[in-house]
This record gives C-alpha cells, sequence and structure tokens, in this order.
C-alpha cells in the first residue's frame, strides 16, 4: 500500500502538474501525460499487472468496437467482461496464495506478480464502461480516452468508484483557481485526519480496548488509512 503514498511521488506530482497546466494546451496531449504517468509508476511497481492492464484496456476496447460494428451480440460483450473481471479478481484474490505455493516464498515473485491494491476499482470501471456502451449511454470509443480513465494513478488504490461519463463530466479544461484552493484544503484536511486522529488518537483510544477484546490481528493501520484516503480522495 505504500507504494501509492510514497514521498518520492511528491516531486514528480509538482512537475507533472506544472507540465498539465502550463505547458501543454492541447487536451489530447494533457490525456497523454496522464497515461503515461500514471502507467510508468504503475509498471515501477507492479510491472506485470501494468502489462495485463494495458492487454485488459485493448480488449475492452476490441469487444465494444466490435459490438458497435454489429459483429458481436450484446449478450457475448457482456461475458466477456464478466470472464474478465472475475478472472482478474480471481488472481488479486488469490494471486499471494498462489504464488507462494508454487514459488514458496520468493520475495521478487510474490512482490511483483501479483494484482495491486485497487484491482477492484480496476475491474468494476470497465464492466461499467462495457456495459454503459452497450446501453448508448457511452458513445465514443477512444483508447485514449478510456486508458486515461482507467489508470489515472490518483484514484487507482482508494476510488472513487465513478463512472466514465463521470470522470470527463467533472473535468475542467482550463485552470480554476477555486477548486485548486478546495483541493488543497480537503487534502490538508484528510492528511491531519489520517495522520493526527486516525493513527494516534485512535491508536491511543482503542488500541488496548481492541487487544483486550482478543483481536491482535486487527489491522488498525488499514483501517486508518481507508477512513484517512477515502475523505482525501
Amino acid at each position: 500500500m505504500r507504494i501509492y503514498f510514497s514521498l518520492y511521488l511528491i516531486p514528480v506530482v509538482v512537475v507533472a502538474l506544472a507540465l498539465f497546466w502550463l505547458v501543454l494546451r492541447d487536451d489530447r496531449r494533457r490525456l497523454w501525460l496522464v497515461v503515461a504517468l500514471s502507467l510508468a509508476i504503475l509498471a515501477l511497481l507492479h510491472p506485470v499487472f501494468a502489462m495485463v492492464a494495458v492487454g485488459l484496456l485493448l480488449v475492452t476496447q476490441q469487444v465494444v468496437a466490435a459490438h458497435a460494428a454489429g459483429r458481436l451480440s450484446g449478450g457475448r460483450a457482456v461475458l466477456i467482461a464478466v470472464l474478465i473481471a472475475v478472472v482478474t479478481l480471481a488472481v488479486g484474490k488469490y494471486g499471494r496464495s498462489a504464488a507462494v505455493a508454487m514459488w514458496g516464498g520468493e520475495e521478487w515473485i510474490t512482490a511483483r506478480l501479483l494484482m495491486p491494491l485497487g484491482i477492484s476499482y480496476f475491474v468494476f470501471r470497465l464492466m461499467q464502461y462495457v456495459f454503459d456502451h452497450l446501453r448508448g449511454v457511452i458513445t465514443d470509443n477512444s483508447f485514449l480516452r478510456l486508458a486515461a480513465f482507467m489508470m489515472f494513478i490518483p484514484t487507482f488504490p482508494a476510488g472513487p468508484l465513478e463512472t466514465y461519463q463521470g470522470f470527463y463530466g467533472k473535468r475542467s479544461v482550463a485552470f480554476d483557481r477555486q477548486l485548486f484552493y478546495v483541493g488543497l484544503r480537503r487534502i490538508a484536511v484528510g492528511y491531519f485526519k489520517k495522520v493526527f486522529i486516525v493513527d494516534f488518537l485512535f491508536a491511543i483510544a482503542f488500541g488496548e480496548l481492541l487487544r483486550t477484546m482478543g483481536r491482535p490481528g486487527f489491522d488498525l493501520d488499514e483501517l486508518g488509512a481507508f477512513a484517512g484516503w477515502v475523505y482525501v480522495i
């Protein structure tokens, strides 16, 4: 989980924001920057899944294109989307156990050949894209726009789980100072809640109680990360 919250990503984000708003004027180039940067970060931490993700995006776009051209029925398109989702989630859920059983405790394999945190968001977005295309809610089928929607790294580990049309409907093509200040405020308040309230006060107030209730395996860090990051995002 620490991959998504590393301090080393702060200068990367600063440079990316400067490029996005100050250098790149064409929206298509901005989307390519989002895709390239998100894919690079994901590939650095989960190289195998990064390749799998690109493959899933290509398959999804081709399924939608085949249905639009009349070469694939709606039922088969749904079946393919569901199979992709089930297989991907199954590997994400049981991949670690299978890798340990096959290769033992090999650190490189268990660290890199597994699905990353947030795989469920990836799968659900993929299914939503296919289903809304079949219903006629989404009409375009651009690989670039699909990749930017699916691979947007800030929402990969913790959501929110939003639709393709919602993702682009809320985008601002021009820099909005008011939205910038609101975003900074939400990030600051979210980090305060995560670090001080959850990691510090919550652990002091309830840590001993949970231990005395016979729940030593309860992961306060995971609960705290979830509560804090949901607010931040």
